[in-house]
């Protein structure tokens, strides 16, 4: 069986919040679904959260 290195595949994504320009924030389920967060989010820094955009996720998937 030939194995190939996961590398060749994927690459790093890392997109912060910096512009403030998501202010949507969504958490993952227990059935690693995304929902509206029910944590409280008043008075929080949200340009520290990274951004993750399902569409990266499909363009590895589907390479």
């Amino acid at each position: 069986m030939s194995y190939k290195r996961i590398g060749d595949y994927i690459r790093l994504v890392s997109n912060r919040n910096n512009d403030w320009s998501i202010t949507n924030l969504l958490g993952v389920n227990i059935y690693k679904n995304f929902m509206p967060s029910v944590a409280n989010t008043s008075g929080v820094d949200l340009s520290k959260y990274k951004i993750f955009e399902k569409v990266n996720l499909l363009q590895t998937l589907c390479m």
